[in-house]
């Protein structure tokens, strides 16, 4: 069986290609820089002060680890066992077989460029010297990141979990118009699950700041302390 790749898809067949090491120039020029932290935390917050700076573009969230890798992943995958299928039928007709096939290394190159191609669009042509993103998803794959963007830098935003879970709370009450309180009928009844999540989040970002230096912390704003107490009260 074929081990999983990083992003959480199988990984592509290397086609009988031996591993090649890639070193592929870099498709922008500018610091990338990721903001990480999970919904609520901020995030938005430090985006538009950042892309108020004159050097800085930081326009929106890329998706890049949840939605675009996994994509491009299964894709390559895909192609990888087809053209192994057919090799396998060219060498039953004693005919040369398909050698064509995509390694781990190609997978990360795409993804690397993937990054690279849609954050220089997002200038517009500007003249920065720094593009940033905001995927709150990012903040638990931050390794898979730092993998295929070695270069990067990371601003870690974090709340204080007992605002984030009023805040979370709150936000999610008002958006499903109802069905979220059948399922949390009180705060205290979401943050159990949240505490969790809250955890899961942080632990995965420290992981990654252990281990590079260009990681900055940042604590959002905080909930006036009477709100905070008022929501725990209805626990």
């Amino acid at each position: 069986m074929r081990r999983k790749h990083a992003c959480g898809k199988m990984p592509p067949n290397h086609g009988g290609i031996p591993k090649k090491p890639r070193t592929p120039g870099p498709v922008v020029r500018q610091e990338i820089v990721f903001i990480a932290g999970a919904t609520r935390w901020g995030t938005a917050w430090v985006q538009q002060c950042l892309d108020a700076h004159p050097e800085i573009c930081c326009k929106g969230e890329g998706h890049f680890t949840d939605v675009l890798f996994p994509i491009l992943a299964k894709v390559l995958d895909d192609y990888n066992a087809e053209a192994e299928t057919v090799g396998n039928r060219l060498q039953k007709a004693e005919l040369p077989g398909n050698a064509a096939g995509f390694t781990f290394e190609d997978v990360d190159h795409m993804m690397t460029t993937a990054i690279g191609l849609a954050l220089d669009r997002w200038t517009d042509g500007a003249d920065v010297k720094v593009i940033a993103e905001k995927t709150p998803e990012h903040v638990v794959s931050l390794d898979l990141l730092a993998r295929v963007v070695p270069s990067l830098k990371i601003v870690h935003v974090y709340r204080d979990g007992r605002d984030e879970a009023v805040s979370a709370w709150e936000f999610n009450s008002g958006l499903s118009r109802g069905k979220f309180r059948e399922q949390y009928p009180k705060l205290g009844d979401f943050a159990k699950t949240f505490a969790g999540n809250w955890s899961k989040s942080i632990t995965a970002a420290q992981r990654l700041s252990a281990t590079t230096r260009d990681s900055v912390f940042i604590s959002a704003p905080k909930t006036p302390r009477a709100r905070r107490c008022r929501c725990f009260g209805r626990c």
